[in-house]
C-alpha cells in the first residue's frame, strides 16, 4: 500500500515537473489625456495608474512603463505577473504597487479624467482621483480622495506616489534633503552632513523642500513632483531605489506623504503636481511651478528661469550674499511661457558668493543651496 502511494505521489511530481510554462507579454488598456505639450496614458484596468509621459514635440518618453506578462501552467492554471511600476496611489506600510484592479472611469471634461475604484487594491478604502491637463501647460495634478470604508477600524494613510525615469544611465535624480539628520517618522534616513540636492541618492530620505526632480541632460528636460508643504511636513519623505529590467537600469522618483489615522468613515483629501520643465540640464529650485537653475564663470551670475505654467511679464528680484557685500539686483522679467527657459546674466561684484535668493514677477519666491565656489 505504501509503496503504491509513494509511486502515485512520484508520477504527480513527475507530471508537474513536466508541465509546460509558458510567459507571453500582454497589454493593460489606455486612457489618455493630451495637450499640446505632452500625452498622457494611464492603465483603467491598474487603478487608473499614470504608465507614460510622452513629449509631442519629439516622442520622447520619459518613464519605464508597467509591464504586463501571462503566465500559463499547463494543465494546471494562468495567471498574470507585472513589474510594479506605475504612478499610483500606494501607501506607505501598506503595499499595493504589484496589484490590479478595475476602475470607473469618467472625463468630466476634456481636460480631466477620473479614475474611482472601491476596495482599492484590496484594502478597506475607497479611492477616487482626478487628473487635469490643462490646455497651455507643461504641468498635471493629481486630486485624490481616500474614504475609510471599514466600520470598525481605522486606517493608517500615507499616501505614496512613485514614478520610474526612464533609463539610469541617462538621467539624473535630484533631491533637496535635510542634513543632520539620520532618523525620520517613516524610518531611518540616509545621512548628509549639510543641506544639499543630492545626486542619484538611494533609500529613505528627509525632504529640505516640497519638490523632487530627475534631469534628463541630454534632452534639457527636468521632470519634478511638487508637494504642497503642507502634505510633506513634518512626517513626509522621499525615496529611491535602483533596479534594472533587462537592460535598463532604473533607479525611482518616490514622494510619502504626512501619515494620518483615518476614522471609520473619515475621508482624506490631497493632491500634488507634476511638471516638465524644458531647457535646463538640472534644477536648484522650484518657484511656484517656475524652475530655477544658476550657472557661475569668473564675475558673471547666468539665472536661468523655466515655467510650467505662463506667467505675466513684470518684475522680480535677486538677492545675492558675498563675501564682501551682499547686492540686491531688480529683474524685469518678460512674460514666461511653458516649453521655454529664460537666461538672465548679472555681475555681482560682491567677492565670492554665497547665497541666492530673489523672486519671479508671479511672486513666487526662489532659494538656490548655499553656492560652494572653488578657491
Amino acid at each position: 500500500m505504501k509503496r503504491g502511494i509513494i509511486i502515485l505521489f512520484s508520477l504527480v511530481i513527475a507530471a508537474a515537473s513536466a508541465a509546460a510554462i509558458i510567459e507571453k507579454p500582454a497589454e493593460y488598456r489606455r486612457e489618455v489625456l493630451k495637450n499640446r505639450f505632452m500625452v498622457l496614458e494611464f492603465l483603467p484596468d491598474s487603478l487608473g495608474r499614470l504608465d507614460q509621459i510622452t513629449l509631442s514635440a519629439t516622442g520622447k518618453k520619459l518613464l519605464i512603463g508597467r509591464r504586463l506578462t501571462k503566465v500559463s501552467v499547463d494543465p494546471l492554471y494562468e495567471f498574470f505577473n507585472n513589474n510594479s511600476f506605475g504612478c499610483g496611489e500606494n501607501f506607505w506600510k501598506n503595499y499595493v504597487a504589484k496589484r490590479d484592479g478595475k476602475s470607473l472611469v469618467s472625463r468630466p471634461d476634456s481636460r480631466k479624467i477620473t479614475f474611482e475604484n472601491r476596495w482599492y487594491g484590496g484594502l478597506s478604502i475607497d479611492v477616487c482621483r482626478t487628473v487635469c491637463l490643462p490646455d497651455d501647460e507643461t504641468l498635471f495634478t493629481f486630486d485624490a480622495e481616500v474614504v475609510n470604508r471599514d466600520e470598525k477600524k481605522s486606517f493608517y494613510l500615507a499616501p505614496w506616489y512613485s514614478l520610474v525615469p526612464d533609463n539610469a544611465g541617462n538621467t539624473k535624480l535630484l533631491v533637496p534633503v535635510k542634513g543632520n539628520k539620520k532618523s525620520h517618522t517613516p524610518g531611518n534616513v540616509k545621512f548628509f552632513a549639510d543641506d544639499c540636492i543630492a545626486e542619484n541618492p538611494s533609500g529613505l530620505l528627509y525632504p529640505g523642500d516640497n519638490w523632487v526632480a530627475t534631469a534628463y541632460p541630454g534632452e534639457k528636460l527636468i521632470l519634478a513632483v511638487i508637494i504642497p508643504p503642507e502634505e510633506i511636513f513634518p512626517d513626509g519623505a522621499f525615496y529611491s531605489w535602483h533596479g534594472k529590467e533587462g537592460d535598463t537600469s532604473y533607479r525611482s522618483m518616490e514622494v510619502i506623504f504626512n501619515g494620518k489615522t483615518l476614522a471609520s468613515g473619515a475621508v482624506r483629501k490631497f493632491k500634488c503636481t507634476f511638471a516638465v520643465f524644458c531647457g535646463l540640464e538640472k534644477v536648484q529650485d522650484i518657484a511656484g511651478t517656475t524652475a530655477v537653475d544658476y550657472t557661475l564663470s569668473g564675475d558673471e551670475l547666468q539665472l536661468t528661469f523655466a515655467p510650467a505654467r505662463k506667467i505675466t511679464a513684470g518684475k522680480g528680484m535677486v538677492k545675492i550674499c558675498g563675501e564682501k557685500a551682499e547686492k540686491v539686483v531688480e529683474l524685469d522679467f518678460p512674460e514666461l511661457h511653458p516649453g521655454q527657459a529664460y537666461d538672465f546674466t548679472i555681475t555681482p561684484d560682491c567677492g565670492k558668493i554665497r547665497r541666492i535668493s530673489g523672486k519671479i514677477a508671479s511672486g513666487c519666491e526662489f532659494v538656490l543651496p548655499e553656492v560652494k565656489q572653488e578657491k
